[in-house]
């Protein structure tokens, strides 16, 4: 299998780069079936909380540990500690229906985000040296595991440089 890696982005707020994101991740894997993976790269987080998580609540309820945020923490470190696999933190997303009960893709995982985010991308600005190759690195290893066809990566409205090494990681 090869697996997809599709970038969604823009450097302008308020264009759709969520909404797309969301709707080409649900033909994927609900209409198509297709094993599909989404990243927020965007510290709003509001497609973590499409699919289940709200971005507020990721620190409160422990799910902190299984964000970006802590996926890019442990490639940063990785040089002095052992690198956590990606897999552990991949989300099973939901969906809720009108009955407000919650239902869940089969085909879909998600690496949520949160706030707490924009501290590793003022890392990146701050030490561009130290964080090359991280997002390419992390791309790799998703590759690797042969899970998904489609990986779609949701990103804020910039042109920084944790966006310019996410983009140069995507193959789209």
């Amino acid at each position: 299998m090869y697996t997809k890696v599709i970038m969604i982005c823009s450097n302008k707020g308020g264009v759709g780069k969520t909404t797309c994101t969301a709707a080409v991740a649900d033909v994927l894997a609900r209409k198509m079936n297709l094993p599909t993976l989404i990243v927020d790269a965007d510290p709003q987080g509001n497609i973590s909380n499409r699919f289940g998580y709200r971005p507020e609540f990721v620190s409160v309820n422990n799910s902190l540990d299984t964000c970006l945020l802590n996926a890019l923490n442990v490639n940063l470190d990785s040089f002095t500690n052992k690198p956590i696999p990606v897999n552990y933190f991949f989300n099973d997303c939901k969906m809720y229906s009108k009955l407000g009960e919650n239902k869940f893709y089969d085909n879909m995982k998600i690496i949520c985000s949160s706030n707490a985010l924009e501290k590793i991308i003022s890392m990146f600005a701050a030490v561009p040296q130290g964080s090359d190759g991280i997002w390419r690195d992390i791309i790799r290893e998703i590759k690797n595991l042969n899970i998904f066809e489609y990986v779609l990566i949701d990103t804020q409205a910039s042109l920084s440089y944790f966006f310019n090494q996410i983009m140069m990681a995507a193959d789209y």
